[in-house]
């Protein structure tokens, strides 16, 4: 196992605990950000790249593939 994510929501935030995974499993499907995450020299580096991650970007790096 190279990557982990733990999801921590408010008990009545089930709308917003939805929109949360749905983004992280369209963060977990583009390869290239995987790639980085694995090689993110620390913790300042890892919340980078997830804070800069976008989802349309990764949808244009797919279809540019």
């Amino acid at each position: 196992v190279s990557l982990v994510f733990v999801l921590l929501v408010p008990e009545k935030a089930t709308e917003k605990h939805l929109q949360i995974l749905s983004e992280l499993a369209q963060m977990f499907s583009d390869k290239a950000l995987r790639e980085a995450m694995s090689g993110a020299p620390d913790a300042g580096a890892l919340h980078q790249l997830i804070t800069a991650w976008q989802p349309d970007a990764a949808g244009q790096r797919r279809a540019a593939a």
